[in-house]
């Protein structure tokens, strides 16, 4: 990858016996070592002709989404947003990692049973 050199991709590129799997990515630093980036937005193609694709992580495009969903002062409950999540390919673990990620900026509350979430102001 051109703009982070760090980065390695994992791709499956062809199977006859089973579905094709989801790109993985990994970081190899020099300081902190390897570690596992998680499922990456690249098709093998975009990644031979160095074109890069989309360099957020999945973890990333949650973050996105939540702010998005939540933008306006909305408040969302948490099985909405990952309905809408799993919609756009981004599983409820990721979710979850990215509303942990975004402590800072969102609000949480238990209302009943559900957990929803807003901005903070």
């Amino acid at each position: 990858m051109k703009r982070e050199p760090n980065v390695r991709v994992i791709i499956h590129d062809k199977s006859s016996l089973a579905p094709e799997g989801k790109p993985v990515a990994f970081c190899l630093d020099p300081e902190t070592g390897f570690e596992w980036i998680g499922e990456y937005d690249i098709t093998a193609d975009e990644l031979l002709s160095g074109a890069g694709g989309n360099n957020a992580t999945k973890t990333e495009q949650a973050e996105k989404l939540i702010l998005d969903l939540l933008a306006d002062g909305k408040e969302l409950a948490s099985e909405g947003i990952e309905k809408v999540a799993a919609d756009a390919g981004i599983s409820a673990r990721t979710v979850r990692a990215a509303k942990k990620n975004l402590d800072g900026r969102i609000t949480s509350k238990c209302i009943g049973a559900a957990w929803y979430h807003a901005l903070k102001k």
